[in-house]
């Protein structure tokens, strides 16, 4: 399964497999004070949140956090770059198509006005 692809909520959670996954997808905002009763069900995953605070103190939370936001900043743009790259791929596609097609029908002894109002 790929993390990044499961978009369950709490309320939809309906195995170990989604707690879990829904688990390693949240778990930089989780911490003892809030857990979600979904999560908190499961006392392993209890467990690893406690580890997790143990590990980060706030400063440390804080800076992951602001690393986690960063990241998501640039995943935001990038696909926000692919898309407009996609549109601009499209645009110059369709004017190559009208071209050709302009071409085809200039070669076939189409006269101008008629090419013109077609492409």
């Amino acid at each position: 399964m790929r993390l990044r692809k499961f978009k369950k909520t709490y309320n939809q959670i309906t195995s170990a497999l989604d707690r879990w996954s829904s688990f390693l997808t949240t778990a930089h905002r989780l911490d003892k004070e809030h857990t979600p009763k979904e999560l908190a069900s499961d006392k392993n995953i209890v467990k690893a949140i406690a580890a997790i605070d143990r590990m980060f103190d706030e400063e440390e939370r804080l800076v992951y956090e602001t690393r986690m936001q960063s990241l998501a900043d640039v995943k935001s743009k990038i696909a926000s770059a692919e898309e407009k790259g996609i549109e601009m791929g499209m645009e110059k596609g369709i004017k190559e198509a009208s071209k050709t097609i302009a071409i085809n029908l200039f070669a076939k002894g189409i006269d101008s006005a008629t090419i013109a109002e077609t492409t």
